[in-house]
């Protein structure tokens, strides 16, 4: 099997998981543990991690480690890690100002980069813990492993048939691939 033909394959394989995810995580599962832990972490660590950034003393550098610490291990994995810019209105960044706090708009593309890998980071150390300990997060669970194997296993055996299924099975695959690959283009 050539790169190009394994990718493909694989592409169809995650395809197939994805049919049957949303549809699983909408009328199904039970996800709503994990949206609940989402929104929590997302509101409180990523909250805390951005206002301990955008301080001006010696919070902000610790914070901001957190964030390049982030960025340095996804540049390992991704070639250019560019988060991508959310120009915030003055009715924000006066609030900003108001506190003592910096301006985003302001920022360089990398300080831009660390300090939204430093909500991020925020984020996963209030979303890892809440899914492990205290939101009930078995519905997305179950609605991953169904989904892995009866969509992706689906998938997987009508991408490596030797008739006309695998054609369009592979040909969904590549759409996808292709899909992924413009949007990543989009985020450059």
């Amino acid at each position: 099997m050539t790169t190009s033909e394994y990718n493909t394959y694989a592409a169809t394989a995650i395809g197939g998981t994805l049919l049957f995810l949303i549809p699983g995580a909408l009328w199904i599962f039970d996800v709503s543990g994990l949206l609940t832990d989402f929104l929590f972490s997302a509101l409180i660590g990523g909250g805390v991690a951005i206002y301990a950034a955008l301080r001006k003393d010696t919070v902000a550098e610790y914070a901001n480690k957190l964030g390049d610490a982030l960025l340095n291990g996804a540049g390992k994995v991704i070639e250019k890690v560019d988060i991508p810019r959310v120009a915030l209105p003055s009715s924000v960044t006066d609030v900003l100002a108001a506190n003592d706090l910096k301006d985003p708009n302001d920022m360089t593309s990398s300080e831009y980069n660390t300090y939204s890998a430093t909500a991020i980071g925020g984020t996963l150390l209030f979303f890892l813990p809440g899914a492990l300990l205290i939101f009930d997060v078995s519905g997305a669970l179950l609605d991953f492993l169904f989904s892995a194997f009866i969509g992706g296993g689906t998938a997987i055996y009508a991408s490596l048939r030797k008739d006309e299924v695998s054609e369009y099975a592979n040909k969904f695959g590549n759409a996808l691939l292709k899909a992924v690959e413009t949007v990543g283009e989009k985020l450059k």
